[in-house]
């Protein structure tokens, strides 16, 4: 089985982000003249999102996070970008979070095969970083979820429309294992807000990543769940083949904590959510150690890597280093006390 030493060596407390990164005002203004039919503005938006990730990948490894990703800066949502290669068309603006608005995607006909989309952006974001790089997708069941169907008659059984995703979301993952991934991270928001399905995304999820455990750190990340609905899933969760399964606490006051003091990880890492991403508030270093000690009572050290709680998309940049900053200052102050615990 693949450990997160083997690809973070010798690092206690190790650091990552979930993986997007502010949305410069510059990217939202192309998107604008794309959808407006300007031709010339989708080779300035690819040019401007490789600047925007080779400046972030500089950043992160000159503070020292441990596990950098490429900051999604090509992706305006996480399950459209995903859903108009796969087939979908993009529908209107509806109503989303912290005031803002998304474009769902509607699928009129069978989920399709696409050419290996994330192959290119990773590779480059690999080049910028002297260490390996975490990868996201979005998860079937968020895919799902989040979609719109037209109910054609191969899709009035939406197990089918999962399992359809799944092998669409396979293949992105296979050509990214050729280009030399090592570690996949799976987000799926979606997952416990839904119970009636949730035996059939478990299922999904599973189809997505069966088989890889021994060849990639898989690491699935949740967030918008209550105590009560993970509490439901969370055996299927820690049956899912993943080695690592990230949570928001910060957000929470860790108000699942005793989730997994009840009824363990599997044996799983756990992706601790330090900083909330819903604030600008900044998190002190003394403030994140402080949450993390009330972890360790019950999760080994060399089990828990330090992360946001979910993407840092909606923050801007500076309170986005910040929190990133003092995270990293976190860290340093819990190796510095635990290094005897080094796995």
């Amino acid at each position: 089985m693949t450990q997160l030493r083997d690809i973070v060596p010798g690092v206690l407390y190790s650091t990552s982000h979930v993986g997007s990164l502010p949305q410069p005002r510059e990217l939202r203004l192309l998107r604008k003249r794309i959808r407006e039919g300007d031709a010339s503005a989708r080779e300035e938006y690819r040019v401007l999102g490789e600047r925007f990730t080779k400046e972030w990948m500089s950043w992160q490894e000159k503070i020292g996070i441990d596990l950098p990703a490429g900051g999604e800066f090509l992706r305006e949502d996480m399950a459209a970008y995903f859903g108009q290669y796969f087939g979908g068309t993009l529908l209107d603006f509806v109503p989303s979070y912290e005031n803002r608005r998304y474009r769902p995607v509607e699928y009129a006909g069978k989920v399709a095969s696409a050419p290996p989309f994330l192959r290119e952006a990773f590779q480059r974001a690999q080049s910028y970083a002297s260490r390996p790089i975490k990868e996201t997708i979005t998860g079937p069941a968020t895919l799902a979820d989040w979609a719109v169907l037209r109910y054609p008659p191969y899709y009035r059984d939406r197990r089918l429309f999962r399992r359809d995703l799944a092998r669409a979301l396979r293949e992105q993952i296979d050509a990214l294992v050729s280009a030399g991934m090592k570690v996949l991270q799976v987000d799926e928001p979606a997952l416990t807000t839904k119970r009636r399905s949730l035996d059939d995304d478990l299922g999904a999820i599973a189809e997505t990543v069966a088989g890889l455990e021994d060849r990639l750190y898989l690491i699935l990340h949740i967030c918008y769940s209550t105590y009560e609905a993970l509490e439901v899933a969370w055996r299927g969760i820690c049956a899912l083949p993943f080695h690592q399964i990230h949570m928001e606490m910060a957000n929470r006051n860790y108000a699942l904590l005793p989730l997994i003091e009840r009824y363990g990880l599997g044996e799983k890492d756990l992706g601790l959510g330090v900083v909330d991403v819903h604030t600008d508030r900044i998190e002190s270093p003394e403030e994140i150690v402080a949450g993390v000690e009330r972890v360790r009572r019950i999760v080994p050290d060399e089990k828990i890597q330090l992360l946001p709680d979910c993407g840092l998309k909606e923050r801007t940049d500076p309170v986005a280093k910040a929190k990133l900053e003092a995270m990293v200052a976190a860290a340093g102050i819990l190796r510095a006390k635990y290094r005897s615990a080094r796995g």
